[in-house]
């Protein structure tokens, strides 16, 4: 019975250090973990930031557009306005006469695009 007991003694110590070896181990996969997901929380953070930035960049491209294209249209206007005038015609006349004169033009460089890229939906912007 004694040597039974020692050979239990032996089991349990071993036991004992395999326990601890996984409690080890449990441990160190704890604190990855723990460091995972701090990580996870700052990239988290940091797409957010990013995605606000643009966000903010998109709506700034959208409004230097926007000028762009108002600041163009007067000028085309005018410039189609100055060119009907020697046509020697009322100015009403001559003012829808450079209406017509941007607007096709407008329509002619349109499907000019839109023939190069195959894209023929209207562009819907969110």
């Amino acid at each position: 019975s004694s040597q039974k007991l020692k050979e239990a003694k032996r089991v349990a110590l071993e036991t004992e250090e395999v326990g601890q070896g996984v409690l080890a181990d449990l441990e160190a996969q704890r604190e990855t973990i723990l460091h995972v997901r701090d990580n996870v929380r700052t990239i988290d953070s940091e797409l957010t930031q990013a995605r606000r930035s643009l966000d903010r960049m998109i709506a700034l491209a959208q409004r230097n557009r926007m000028a762009t294209l108002i600041i163009a249209s007067v000028f085309s206007l005018g410039l189609a306005f100055w060119l009907a005038c020697f046509l020697g015609l009322s100015l009403q006349k001559t003012l829808l006469c450079a209406i017509a004169l941007v607007l096709t033009l407008v329509l002619g460089l349109t499907v000019r695009r839109r023939l190069r890229t195959g894209r023929w939906e209207l562009p819907i912007h969110h």
